[in-house]
């Protein structure tokens, strides 16, 4: 019987090629628009979250009482994350690693070979707390020597040829703090495309604190804090334990300050705070991009029933003498659905062409590396996409004078 639909709906689209043809012009477009910002969509949500214990993974933040506001700060002191590991229950482990103002950059060398790198100061168990996949190392021993630089994929290739070679290498960074040889203690893999911290090389924290001694003090604020929280941690209870901490290790200091702590992988779409109360962020954008998304199809699925409602003549000849014949409401329903679903499949492929064409486009556009890649969310959202369209499209009947 579906199959019997099924031809019937081709032939009949077949007899109306430019209606079809509009239809097919019309919905492809629409769902080529709506394809584009439900993979934008889909990156957003996915920054940040490749760490293996996202879910316990936190930023320390701190609150800054100040003349007329409350600032928000993710510069905390280089000693407070081993503090808290060893003073409350609830922190599992930490790591500490600069904050924006400090990053080192310059030129790495060997032999003739120079290359201008993005650097990243980080304490000696940074490759335990966040999940950057190390090719070549221990990931508890490689920054535990004040010598040792860890290189991505990338950079030990450029330099050595391959990973293998680069282990145990030496190599000379020359920058305006320092410039000194290193030997390359681990590889990893280059940061995914969805992780917000950007890193070429990774050094020990110990370099920053030979630099500026206030790196490694509590009256410092030079260093971004992370922790791994037991589960069920009571959030708000923990940032006053932290606050305590802190107050501590400065006696006398104005209690002006809160510290705090956020979900790490939270801070990209919600990273916005006004007098010390988050207020959004890129998850505005993506709640407004979403919306845009859903009226596009609608758009879209009322374009193609008002060029149905158009030939509404020919729609109610057609039913009364299928009607007459004895042809039920049902099957009418599904013959005219099927004729929807035959456009929108159509149009679903066309769309999926002009994204896979368009894309390095849109990727310069927005700043992204999207890919058209074949994922189950994708392609639980294309068929979702094409069902909604579909059963949208297809509904015109029951909303014409008469019905069916």
């Amino acid at each position: 019987m579906l199959r019997h639909y099924l031809i019937l709906a081709a032939r009949k689209l077949q007899r109306n090629k430019t209606s079809f043809l509009i239809n097919i012009i019309g919905l492809s477009t629409g769902l080529a628009c709506a394809l584009f910002i439900f993979l934008w969509v889909q990156d957003e949500l996915n920054v940040d979250k490749f760490n293996e214990n996202d879910d316990q993974l936190y930023q320390v933040l701190m609150n800054a009482d100040m003349p007329g506001e409350t600032q928000t700060w993710n510069n905390t002191p280089g000693p407070l994350g081993s503090t808290l590991v060893n003073e409350l229950p609830e922190v599992v482990s930490s790591t500490a690693y600069h904050n924006s103002f400090m990053r080192p950059q310059g030129i790495l060398m060997r032999g003739n070979e120079k290359l201008q790198v993005e650097g990243l100061y980080a304490k000696p168990n940074y490759f335990t707390v966040f999940s950057y996949p190390l090719l070549i190392g221990s990931k508890e021993e490689v920054l535990s020597g004040k010598s040792n630089i860890v290189l991505s994929r990338e950079m030990a290739v450029k330099l050595f040829g391959s990973v293998d070679e680069a282990l145990g290498k030496m190599v000379e960074w020359k920058n305006e703090y320092f410039d000194e040889s290193f030997q390359v203690s681990g590889v990893y893999a280059h940061p995914p495309v969805s992780a917000t911290n950007q890193f070429d090389v990774v050094i020990s924290y110990q370099w920053l604190v030979d630099i500026d001694h206030y790196a490694e003090e509590w009256s410092g604020g030079y260093a971004a804090t992370s922790l791994i929280l037991q589960e069920g941690t009571d959030l708000a209870a923990l940032s006053e334990k932290m606050t305590d901490v802190y107050y501590s290790k400065r006696p006398g200091i104005d209690h002006s300050f809160k510290l705090f702590v956020q979900k790490y992988s939270d801070n990209y779409l919600y990273g916005n705070f006004e007098n010390g109360v988050q207020s959004g962020g890129r998850i505005d954008y993506v709640k407004l991009f979403s919306l845009i998304a859903i009226f596009i199809i609608i758009i879209a699925c009322i374009n193609f029933m008002n060029l149905s409602t158009a030939q509404s003549s020919h729609k109610m000849m057609e039913v009364g003498v299928r009607k007459t014949v004895g042809a039920s409401r049902q099957s009418l329903i599904f013959q005219f659905l099927a004729e929807s679903f035959i456009v929108t499949i159509a149009a679903l492929i066309i769309a999926l062409f002009l994204v896979s064409v368009f894309l390095p486009s849109f990727n310069v556009l927005t700043g992204k590396a999207l890919a058209l890649e074949f994922t189950v969310p994708l392609v639980v959202g294309i068929l979702c996409i094409g069902f909604i369209t579909g059963l949208l499209s297809g509904s015109y009947p029951e909303f014409l004078p008469g019905g069916i």
